[in-house]
């Protein structure tokens, strides 16, 4: 959310707190990866158990991804400003939208995660296709509007980045939400 709340008003300090979190997330996630790996190492787990500490260290890493994900966006948010970038009406409306849609995706894994709840994570695949038909149009529109004139030649490509970011962690949240729907099996 802070990242994409750069994008609307980059700030510095909105940056900090993401390198802050992402610095966390790192920590936390290589003392989740060794403790998962001890567990994974010993002698008595059931093929079942094996599979979810696969799982579970593919979470870990997907959670870390979306954390670097995050950091790229708010950076890339600081150097719009930092260039005088502008986006048009038309693509600040279309990146919230797209926006709102990523967030409720992120709503649905983390009450998916939180309840155990495979049933809500199966409604997460088909709104990652959403957002990934939605990257591809919005893009094709963007273009569109630069070849019109509409939109800021510097533009260009900071809004596919931007755009292709957060689709990339709609993939991320779709594998998580696939390990919830195994989980949920177990």
């Amino acid at each position: 959310r802070i990242s994409f709340q750069c994008v609307r008003q980059p700030d510095e300090r909105d940056l900090e707190k993401i390198l802050e979190q992402e610095d966390q997330i790192l920590g936390i996630e290589k003392e989740i990866e060794v403790y998962l790996v001890k567990l994974a190492q010993k002698k008595n787990n059931t093929r079942q158990q094996h599979e979810m500490l696969n799982l579970m260290l593919g979470v870990i890493g997907d959670i870390e991804r979306i954390s670097d994900l995050s950091v790229a966006i708010a950076e890339l948010a600081i150097y719009k400003r930092e260039n005088s970038i502008v986006f048009s009406s038309q693509a600040e409306r279309e990146m919230e939208e797209f926006h709102e849609q990523l967030s409720q995706i992120v709503k649905d894994v983390t009450e998916a995660l939180e309840k155990r709840d495979g049933v809500l994570a199966n409604s997460i695949f088909p709104a990652e296709i959403k957002i990934k038909t939605m990257e591809k149009i919005l893009r094709d529109n963007h273009i569109d509007r630069l070849s019109k004139g509409i939109c800021h030649p510097g533009s260009g490509v900071l809004f596919i980045d931007i755009i292709n970011s957060m689709e990339h962690v709609a993939q991320h949240l779709r594998k998580i939400g696939y390990f919830v729907v195994e989980a949920a099996k177990h």
